[in-house]
């Protein structure tokens, strides 16, 4: 969209289109408008639920 990726950065966070080290972290306080400063929190891969693997039979709609 044109906009000043170093601006952007200082703002918001590096944007989804620059490869970055940091692993799952997201900010939590994200409101531009009314001044809030980005709160990051961490996303422990360890502490997510994921189902398990379906039957074939239900994956291919039998």
């Amino acid at each position: 969209m044109g906009y000043d990726l170093t601006g952007v950065e200082a703002v918001y966070g590096k944007p989804l289109s620059v490869p970055t080290a940091d692993t799952f972290t997201f900010n939590y306080r994200f409101n531009a408008r009314l001044g809030a400063k980005p709160q990051w929190k961490h996303t422990d891969l360890k502490s997510i639920v994921t189902p398990s693997q379906s039957p074939a039979s239900v994956a291919a709609g039998q």
